[in-house]
């Protein structure tokens, strides 16, 4: 009608509705009409004139009901703002009513359309304000779910497809028992099915998906913190990982791990952070790997390792979080893997054991996130058009013992929401944004994670929104939390025409 799609902006009254519990449904109000008999007119300023002395159905749907209907809760929201006048347009010179595509009815006026005297546009534009209103307002809400509860002392939880099946699968490490095993994902998250890859990573500290040899499947990498070992396991594709190859040996309590390509050669090479020797080193990849390339040995207490282009010259930059030194570092690559400049991302940061890079304010630059245990807090750092970082802008305070910080687009606004893991409160939460880089308080997605430390986000049961995953140590415990944000979705699709 005039390019609204009637029945989807009807059919949302129904989700509308199941928010507002108690509201009792008013009998509809009879639409009465200016003729005796059911016409169809068009009068001198172009208006249409749609009348019948009964019910008027379109598809079934009774207009009377769903107007009244959509008066009452209206009344619920008296700062609900007046809709946008003429917002559709018709695309033709006189009213007209023909077929479309897909058998689609077409009704097109030049000025406006009444039902039995009634502003039909006028009320399919209450019906977005009302959606507005409570996309606004609507956050998804988790379900928890075990996918495993023999990791012992789990540690480490991501998301990747391992067997080429088209399904996000679940990569996992425990401590105790040495062992990183993955989950293959049934297809819809119903059952997941336990893989060992390996159970003589001693003390796994840090595991990462990618491919490293370019067959394209994902292959796996882990940093040992006992035997200072980054490892590569190779993928056969159909996830059996028979080469187990030894980076190196000697990342003296390696903490973290990760792959990027750093000198812009077409593969990737693989990044580490060495607790024990306070060194940032990397390893290029020819097919087989070089030994450390040391981009610092002063990353006091080197925690963790990320890459991304933190300057927007096309090359992959190295980040790290050192916890001892307190600081959040920068390391600028010239785009052949040569780090010529050391830059503070954050010089007094209280032990930050997590870091991250994501476009928090939709600035086109990518911002630094961290995860401080000292005092409990998760940070952002704007980047301020690649050539330095802002203060700190503090998310919460109430993490407590936060250890591990992710970036993802929990609520399908467009923007990138923050998640974190925090070992004293069990706590796995979000925060989301507001497409500024503010914030909301946490929304508290499970406290009975025993020692959460890792937190990831996926679509592992296919219905197009992100679920969350954690590792809890304490309870052996490797779980994800299903999101069901698909009635924000309905919301948001009734809207779109």
């Amino acid at each position: 009608m005039n390019g609204v799609n009637v029945l989807d902006r009807l059919n949302v009254l129904e989700d509308l509705v199941k928010l507002h519990p108690g509201f009792v449904v008013p009998e509809p109000e009879t639409l009465v009409a200016n003729t005796d008999a059911p016409s169809i007119a068009v009068d001198n300023n172009g208006t249409l004139h749609i009348n019948a002395s009964g019910r008027i159905l379109i598809n079934g749907a009774d207009l009377a009901e769903r107007f009244t209907l959509l008066e009452a809760l209206a009344q619920l929201h008296p700062d609900l703002p007046p809709p946008p006048p003429n917002e559709h347009q018709s695309n033709v010179t006189e009213p007209s009513i023909s077929i479309g595509d897909n058998n689609y009815l077409l009704i097109d006026a030049t000025n406006g359309i009444l039902i039995n005297g009634v502003d039909a546009l006028e009320r399919l534009q209450v019906v977005k304000s009302l959606v507005q209103l409570h996309l606004e307002s609507l956050v998804p809400q988790f379900e928890r779910r075990a996918i495993s509860t023999t990791a012992d002392g789990a540690s480490v939880v991501l998301a990747v497809d391992l067997d080429n099946d088209g399904n996000v699968d679940v990569l996992g490490a425990s401590i105790e028992d040495s062992t990183i095993a993955w989950f293959r994902n049934s297809g819809n998250g119903s059952s997941f099915q336990r893989n060992v890859i390996t159970a003589s990573a001693v003390d796994i500290a840090s595991v990462h998906a990618a491919d490293l040899d370019g067959d394209g499947d994902s292959d796996v990498l882990s940093a040992s913190f006992i035997d200072d070992r980054i490892t590569w396991y190779r993928n056969n594709g159909n996830g059996t990982f028979d080469d187990h190859v030894t980076i190196t040996n000697a990342a003296t309590e390696a903490r973290s791990v990760y792959a990027a390509d750093l000198d812009n050669d077409g593969d990737l090479d693989v990044l580490s952070a060495a607790y024990g020797i306070d060194t940032i080193a990397w390893y290029r990849n020819d097919g087989t790997f070089s030994g450390p390339i040391v981009i610092t040995n002063a990353a006091n207490g080197a925690f963790c390792v990320h890459a991304a282009d933190l300057d927007n010259d096309g090359d992959m930059d190295v980040l790290s979080a050192n916890s001892v030194g307190n600081t959040i570092t920068w390391y600028r690559n010239d785009g052949t893997g040569v780090f010529p400049q050391t830059l503070f991302v954050a010089s007094s940061v209280d032990s930050p054991r997590s870091v991250y890079a994501a476009d928090l304010n939709q600035d086109g630059f990518l911002d630094v996130i961290s995860a401080n245990s000292g005092d409990n807090s998760i940070a952002w750092y704007q980047n301020q058009g690649g050539t330095g970082f802002s203060a700190p802008h503090v998310i919460t305070t109430t993490a407590s013992y936060a250890l591990a910080v992710y970036a993802a687009d929990l609520d399908q606004d467009g923007d990138m929401d923050v998640l974190s893991a925090s070992v004293v409160d069990n706590k796995i939460a979000w925060y989301r944004n507001n497409g500024q880089g503010s914030f909301s308080s946490p929304f508290v997605i499970s406290t009975s994670a025993l020692y959460a430390y890792s937190v990831y986000a996926a679509d592992l049961d296919h219905d197009g929104d992100l679920d969350v995953l954690s590792a809890s140590n304490s309870d052996n415990t490797i779980a994800w939390y299903a999101s069901n944000s698909q009635q924000n979705d309905r919301l948001r699709d009734s809207i779109r025409t």
